[in-house]
């Protein structure tokens, strides 16, 4: 033994070693009450990680729409409900849709951002539409009022309306009316009554707006497709008959989400989202 203690010091007293050996002791019962307050205390805090991890909390209707690929420009779309404190259920509605020609690229929504998300986001003109979960908080059309009976905000496209591409505009990844705007400062915009056969009739998707980041792509949109065939330019398009089941399903006080991720994505982040499932095969 190896001690520091010099040969001729006086030894200390023996109650005092005692003393300082002593330990405080636990009955068998303290010792589960103790513990079992451990183990709660654990189990809430990972109750809490997943929750605040979960995009998809306090909705009750989802659009998920899954690629194969995340280079792929179509898509499954299929909707999706549950009850307050019920799993997800499959919905009627299913579809094919067309995404951007490049496919899909992470946005800015609901979803927490990775390192990795947010080394390859979307960006302005990059022919991706956005991967992630997003609100969605209206529908337009061309219609002076809200059609189909939908129970959703409306807004009419009129004359005048555009969708702000610049990003040097501080009204970039806005829907504004030129007519009566007091400082239409952009160069850029989509003139959305140009766009017949696509925005007919369409659903805003709130990527990229809380906070708005310059460049980091605008004016995205589930809308009609004329042709099948053709890819969009970042938003989500389908036909018109689906287009329509889908507006009358969808309910604002449901908090209706959209999700779209490529296949690899949607497993990956399935079980921590909350995202429903399964997919088919």
């Amino acid at each position: 033994m190896i001690t520091d203690r010099s040969p001729f010091s006086k030894p200390r007293d023996r109650r005092t070693r005692l003393q300082k050996r002593s330990r405080p002791r636990f009955s068998s019962a303290a010792r589960v009450l103790i513990f079992s307050g451990f183990l709660v205390a654990g189990l809430l805090f990972l109750s809490a990680c997943t929750q605040d991890s979960s995009p998809l909390e306090g909705s009750r209707q989802c659009i998920l729409v899954i690629s194969e690929h995340p280079d792929s420009s179509t898509a499954f779309l299929s909707t999706w409900e549950r009850t307050e404190s019920g799993p997800w259920e499959a919905a009627a509605l299913s579809a094919e849709v067309n995404l951007g020609r490049s496919g899909l690229a992470w946005g800015r929504g609901l979803h927490p951002l990775t390192k990795d998300m947010e080394s390859a986001p979307k960006q302005e003109g990059d022919g991706r539409s956005p991967a992630g979960v997003f609100s969605l908080s209206k529908v337009m059309g061309f219609a002076a009022a809200a059609p189909l009976q939908i129970k959703m905000p409306y807004l009419p496209i009129s004359e005048g309306v555009e969708c702000v591409d610049d990003i040097h505009s501080a009204h970039y990844n806005l829907i504004r009316d030129r007519k009566t705007e007091v400082n239409p400062d952009w160069n850029s915009s989509e003139d959305m009554i140009r766009y017949a056969g696509h925005y007919d009739l369409l659903i805003t998707v709130d990527h990229n707006t809380k906070p708005v980041e310059p460049g980091l792509g605008s004016c995205i949109f589930l809308h009609l497709r004329p042709d099948p065939e053709k890819s969009t330019a970042g938003c989500t398009a389908m036909d018109r008959a689906p287009m329509e089941e889908l507006l009358t399903w969808l309910d604002e006080s449901l908090s209706p989400r959209l999700v779209q991720l490529s296949r690899s994505d949607y497993l990956l982040f399935r079980r921590n989202w909350d995202l429903p499932g399964p997919l088919p095969n």
